[in-house]
């Protein structure tokens, strides 16, 4: 090996000791700053959809290492692992085994790919079960059991409820049976309207009492998105039909009615625009 740059340097002439510097060192590769036994090498699972990002393996590790590194990413036990060198397009090079020679036996390249197949049959990661929350059993609780619990939710809105019912008894107040009607003659059924708090827009599908709900004017509304809490039917009365989850019965002073499309199709327009 010569380290002799004249041949090399013949038709060059740096006109600064940078120029020569950067000359010497030629171009960055990258390289700078890695092992020069460690490999990156990406890692694919037969049981998982999920890509992993690359592990740097050492070249002098054995199999054997490589799979407990592996175990540690996957959770799949290294006697269960059978491990496959592929290429970057995914296609297969050579099995990796046996588990006590070294990884750099099978001149891995950057951007090659390792291949587990899980072998264990009741391996918790088969069909699904580490990324599918769809499998997994959900705590249902029914309302007779919820409405037994004290501290719930359900339990202090009722609290709630019957202390201002208790409290108007005592004031000696009576609620206004027509509160809220001049709000509700300017809403019609069909209009486009925008509800508060929160800017849902929706549908007016319904405009007038409701005495299970309260004194006064309510306005039933078809929401844009699933964010209401019915689906036109509340406490057994039904109001007007919707998917479940799009309705709602509010206050009229809680609707501004107007020229509100839906925000797809405002997205849309301003995308034309």
């Amino acid at each position: 090996f010569s380290t002799d740059l004249r041949p090399a340097m013949a038709h060059f002439r740096p006109s600064t000791m940078a120029d020569l510097a950067d000359y010497v060192k030629g171009p960055d590769s990258g390289f700078a700053n890695r092992g020069a036994s460690t490999m990156p090498l990406g890692v694919t699972h037969s049981n998982l959809k999920a890509n992993f990002p690359e592990i740097r393996l050492d070249l002098h590790m054995s199999i054997l290492t490589v799979k407990e590194k592996l175990y540690t990413h996957t959770g799949t036990q290294p006697p269960n692992q059978q491990l496959t060198l592929k290429d970057s397009e995914g296609n297969p090079k050579c099995a990796l085994a046996p588990d006590d020679r070294m990884l750099g036996f099978f001149s891995p390249e950057e951007g090659d790919i390792i291949h587990i197949t899980d072998l264990d049959p009741h391996s918790m990661s088969a069909n699904g079960w580490l990324e599918n929350t769809d499998l997994v059993k959900k705590y249902e609780m029914s309302d007779e059991d919820y409405n037994k619990r004290e501290n719930s939710v359900r339990e202090f809105k009722r609290q709630q409820m019957m202390l201002k019912k208790i409290q108007k008894e005592q004031s000696g107040e009576e609620e206004d049976p027509d509160q809220f009607k001049a709000e509700a003659e300017a809403i019609k059924v069909g209009n486009r309207c925008e509800c508060f708090p929160g800017g849902r827009r929706a549908t007016v599908r319904y405009v007038g009492k409701a005495d299970k709900l309260g004194p006064g004017y309510w306005i039933g509304v078809e929401y844009d998105d699933p964010v209401g809490k019915n689906n036109g039917t509340v406490k057994g009365v039904t109001f007007f039909d919707c998917p479940e989850g799009f309705g709602g019965m509010i206050r009229p002073d809680k609707v501004t009615v107007g020229d509100f499309p839906s925000l797809d199709d405002e997205l849309a327009l301003s995308d034309d625009d």
